[in-house]
């Protein structure tokens, strides 16, 4: 009867020393997993930053390819209104000049008329 008590003792303690130790692996792998997650969780954050600060260097250089076409479409527009103003110009100098050239003529026939 000693000896069945000494046996179940024995292995009820080795039962709750593999019991413990079967709790601490699950805990000690429930852990690990958890780091992995987290490990995984930040380079995934960290990806995303990464694309996000991409597409906002791309957007900046469309941007600042659009404000150039723009500059360049004012400038080519004060450059088209310069040159017609400045051809209205001449064509006002030419209409003067045959306006005087006809005066002149008209002064000419006057005197000889007379």
């Amino acid at each position: 009867m000693l000896n069945f008590f000494a046996t179940f003792t024995a292995s009820f303690f080795i039962t709750h020393i593999l019991a413990v130790v079967a709790v601490a692996v699950v805990i000690a792998v429930a852990i690990a997993i958890a780091a992995v997650a987290i490990v995984i969780a930040i380079a995934v954050v960290a990806v995303v930053i990464a694309v996000i600060a991409v597409i906002a260097v791309i957007a900046i250089a469309i941007a600042a390819v659009i404000i150039v076409i723009a500059v360049t479409i004012v400038i080519a527009v004060v450059t088209i209104v310069i040159a017609v103003t400045i051809t209205i110009a001449v064509v006002t100098i030419v209409i003067a000049a045959v306006a005087i050239v006809i005066a002149i003529v008209a002064v000419a026939a006057i005197v000889i008329a007379v």
